[in-house]
């Protein structure tokens, strides 16, 4: 027998007792217990659970959870999650996630993607684009105006 006040509430579990304050839940997992405050919330995941937050979200990707701050967002690629801040932006390509500011754009070519301020333009293609190329507002490639409107 254990003796717990009346503050407290005594659970169960795998024929023990387990004592936690009345501003704590306990949460039954695989025949453990695991304690958490109030303020947070727990998810089983292949019969485990995390603790996080309810500032925090989780999401689920093969079986597994990942913990994030709710000024992010979670992308899922190739069943992994990837965080960014919502200050950034996440393009995929090629199944791979990459991370740019919100003043800049990525365009995709072959699978690779380019990074460029918003005063820039790119122009897809195999070759590399050099600042030289650049000319009052687009790219010239091959004797080939490619303006932003084509892009």
């Amino acid at each position: 027998m254990r003796q717990f006040s009346l503050n407290n509430i005594m659970v169960i579990s795998n024929g023990t007792m387990r004592q936690f304050s009345l501003n704590n839940m306990m949460v039954i997992s695989n025949r453990t217990m695991r304690q958490f405050a109030l303020n947070n919330m727990a998810v089983n995941s292949n019969g485990t659970m995390r603790q996080f937050s309810l500032s925090n979200m989780v999401v689920i990707s093969n079986g597994t959870m990942r913990r994030f701050s709710l000024n992010n967002i979670m992308v899922i690629s190739n069943g992994k999650m990837r965080e960014f801040s919502l200050s950034n932006m996440v393009v995929i390509s090629n199944g791979t996630m990459r991370q740019f500011l919100l003043n800049s754009i990525v365009v995709i070519s072959n699978g690779t993607m380019r990074q460029f301020s918003l005063n820039n333009m790119v122009v897809i293609s195999n070759e590399t684009i050099f600042p030289e190329q650049y000319y009052g507002g687009h790219f010239k490639r091959d004797n080939e105006t490619i303006f932003p409107s084509t892009i």
